[in-house]
């Protein structure tokens, strides 16, 4: 599933049939070198250190078994 790299959408499925190129919104820790343009995106907005770190954001379930994905490798948007 294509989506906008830093998009949220809600997913009702298991976590093991994640969408290709997103993640569940869990506060993961990623790394810098690795995810570049999405670093790019958010920033430290929900944590990190800037330098080599940030955070993906922390968004709670919708209701029972409804979770919030992020894209982290998907279309990089256009700056208006």
């Amino acid at each position: 599933m294509e989506g906008t790299l830093g998009e949220v959408k809600y997913f009702a499925g298991s976590q093991w049939y994640m969408p290709k190129g997103w993640l569940l919104c869990e506060g993961q820790m990623m790394s810098i070198a690795s995810n570049t343009a999405l670093f790019g995106i958010l920033g430290t907005t929900y944590g990190g250190d800037g330098r080599t770190t940030f955070k993906l954001p922390t968004i709670g379930s919708l209701q029972q078994g409804i979770k919030p994905i992020i894209c982290v490798d998907g279309v990089v948007p256009e700056r208006s």
